[in-house]
């Protein structure tokens, strides 16, 4: 028995962003790796943050 609600019409607005360069931080990984991960996820918590309404 399927007991989803019915909520409807629904509606959604997806934004695309610019592209994440993980080539920009190649060197930082060849060094360090956890550090360049870090400043990716950085990058991507940013980005995405912006995008979020």
């Amino acid at each position: 028995m399927n007991n989803r609600p019915i909520l409807g019409r629904q509606r959604v607005q997806l934004t695309i962003g610019d592209p994440i360069l993980v080539d920009d931080h190649y060197e930082d990984y060849k060094g360090n790796r956890k550090l360049a991960i870090a400043k990716v996820t950085e990058v991507l918590q940013e980005k995405l943050s912006a995008l979020i309404i």
